[in-house]
């Protein structure tokens, strides 16, 4: 990610933080706004595979850490888990075990815990053994992650504390394009996981058989921002339709552009 699209982003979480719309007037009498934050360090150990490029490296060197990061809202009455995972992606089975065992820590139900990942092309997967079939047991990585998913919700209930909210969104319809094409009649459209698929992805901008694009672009990013009652940050929560973008060496492990993010929000 460049530093003027860097600059982009940050003004917008700058504008998105200073339209915290919640009124500072008469508090309600019966229920308080809190709102808790934590991370949680999920740095795999050297000399694992690193997945994401075609072949699978062992990691020799951590370019920057990997992290669980949390957000808890809770308005008295119900509680909001975000849990935001620096991996490349993982099955249900881990999400779906990670929100299980937040319930049993927190008393936070499932259905009210939303898991995601940021993609990282530079980490240990968390997947498993198949890239398509379901998990019938799990690697010791992803038992660590699952464990630290579920603290860094319990650390972020621990931090809860009288908030306010607000949310903005803003365009950049530079840095996304498509990367799935329809192709003539005749075009080989082979799956990387096996098969074959209606589209070819990355087939290169300048290719003349390419008939379409198979879909439109999400230029649209979404802010959630979250102060403490005085003012002071406490959470930024940004959505962004971009795929992977960034590269360190191919034997390090790294959060790539997501970590620059969350480095220069934090700055």
């Amino acid at each position: 990610m460049n530093r003027e699209m860097c600059q982009r982003i940050l003004l917008g979480l700058v504008v998105a933080a200073a339209a915290v719309v919640s009124a500072m007037g008469a508090e309600p009498a019966e229920h308080v706004f809190r709102a808790g934050a934590a991370t949680s360090n999920i740095t795999p150990p050297l000399d694992e595979p690193i997945v994401g490029n075609w072949g699978q490296p062992l990691a020799r060197d951590v370019h920057d850490e990997l992290h669980v990061r949390c957000l808890v809202l809770d308005d008295d009455m119900t509680q909001l888990a975000f849990v935001i995972v620096d991996n490349i992606g993982m099955p249900r089975e881990v999400h779906d075990t990670a929100k299980r065992l937040i319930q049993d820590k927190t008393g936070i139900p499932t259905n009210h815990v939303m898991c995601a990942c940021t993609h990282t092309h530079s980490s240990t997967s968390a997947r498993g053994g198949s890239k398509t079939l379901p998990c019938e047991s799990f690697s010791d990585y992803q038992k660590f992650v699952i464990r630290r998913m579920a603290e860094a919700v319990r650390r972020a209930v621990n931090n809860l504390e009288p908030a306010r909210i607000g949310w903005d969104r803003g365009h950049e319809p530079n840095q996304v394009f498509d990367r799935r094409y329809f192709m003539k009649p005749g075009t080989p459209t082979p799956n990387p996981f096996g098969g074959t698929d209606r589209v070819v992805m990355n087939p290169g901008r300048v290719n003349h058989i390419i008939v379409n694009a198979a879909g439109p672009t999400e230029p649209e990013g979404r802010f959630l921002a979250v102060q403490s009652r005085d003012g002071r940050p406490v959470a930024l929560l940004a959505f962004y339709a971009l795929h992977y973008v960034g590269r360190v060496v191919c034997d390090r492990i790294s959060a790539v552009y997501f970590g620059v993010f969350s480095d220069r929000v934090l700055d």
